[in-house]
């Protein structure tokens, strides 16, 4: 995936990832089954695409100085997270899967938090991440609701949160997370 990644968009910040973030990425990516992990490294392409292309780059640009302005608020990022997804499912017209939709968009926050890391000084910390990922979700299964149509009954699968917590791993924990 990654030679795909740079072969067709701009690069994300240069330097490893944040070990705190590479943690969550993996773990991530390790519970996924074949099919949805397909299916979600799909999605992770076309955010790539987004974030890193060099049509959107100062649009990008211009999102991450806003967050840097709000002193990364967990709120303001979690609007961007699923404004990014909502791009995404507008630009796949209904193909993506919205199974691995929320993954790919926890391992694309990996990604927006490291670049911000490396390019806005952002403190990546596991508790920072544990403030985004709640709002993530909440705001993901609003846009669930509203792209599936009227709300599924109280108790149906449909209801049901997207798959997983985010693993946070308790040995990586980085400038005192």
């Amino acid at each position: 995936m990654a030679g795909l990644i740079q072969q067709n968009t701009s690069q994300p910040a240069k330097g490893s990832m944040d070990p705190l973030l590479s943690a969550i990425k993996d773990g991530i990516e390790s519970k996924l089954d074949p099919n949805t992990k397909d299916d979600m490294d799909r999605i992770v392409v076309s955010g790539m695409k987004i974030l890193y292309s060099p049509q959107t780059h100062q649009t990008v640009s211009k999102i991450y100085d806003h967050l840097a302005q709000s002193q990364f608020q967990p709120n303001e990022i979690a609007n961007g997270m699923v404004s990014l997804m909502l791009l995404i499912m507008q630009g796949s017209k209904g193909n993506a899967s919205l199974v691995a939709l929320y993954p790919a968009g926890i391992v694309l926050l990996t990604y927006v938090l490291d670049d911000l890391e490396k390019t806005h000084g952002l403190r990546v910390t596991s508790q920072l991440v544990q403030q985004v990922e709640p709002l993530m979700r909440q705001k993901f299964m609003k846009l669930r609701v509203q792209q599936e149509g009227a709300p599924p009954a109280p108790g149906s699968p449909a209801t049901a949160p997207p798959p997983g917590n985010v693993p946070i791993p308790a040995s990586v924990t980085p400038g005192g997370a």
